[in-house]
């Protein structure tokens, strides 16, 4: 397992996209792994500052993700420019935040839009997206995230226990 998933590190790694400066479409709209990794951590919420964290190259990952279809979709339509309703990575990082939850159907939410549209910018003035294509990438996708113990991935991840009960509280409606 370690040899495997030093090598998708290593392919991650070789594939990234800073929202501000990169064309999102250079993100192939195929199946593959993915991860956001923070530019600065002085940047994140409070109650993350003290947890310990695992590197790709040089900047701490706080969430690792799969795409069964498209990397392309998953990066825009679902995390980068989409709602919390449909990302639970835009839900974790909006709970921490304490932005204002606006209850939708069937017991699902997302953000008031000005929250949204404050995550979005947040988003891309903070994060990088490293990529790699990958066909059945959830096998790769569980690999990753326990070897790298990224907080906002509270499935599977071992570490961070009090980190993600705490995630768990501050999600619910």
């Amino acid at each position: 397992m370690n040899e495997l998933s030093n090598r998708f590190l290593i392919q991650l790694m070789e594939n990234k996209v800073e929202p501000l400066k990169d064309n999102p479409m250079e993100v192939p709209d195929k199946p593959g792994i993915y991860s956001f990794c923070l530019k600065n951590l002085e940047s994140i919420p409070q109650q993350m500052q003290f947890l310990k964290y695992k590197y790709l190259g040089e900047l701490p990952v706080i969430y690792v993700g799969k795409a069964e279809k498209s990397l392309r979709t998953r990066y825009l339509n679902k995390h980068l420019e989409g709602t919390a309703r449909n990302s639970t990575f835009r839900k974790s990082l909006g709970a921490l935040f304490g932005l204002e939850k606006e209850v939708l159907d069937q017991g699902k939410y997302k953000y008031i839009n000005n929250h949204e549209n404050w995550l979005t910018n947040w988003m891309k003035e903070n994060l990088i997206f490293h990529f790699h294509e990958q066909e059945n990438p959830k096998y790769i996708e569980e690999n990753l995230i326990m070897l790298l113990h990224p907080p906002l991935n509270l499935q599977k991840n071992i570490q961070h226990k009090e980190f993600r009960a705490m995630m768990r509280s501050l999600r619910r409606l």
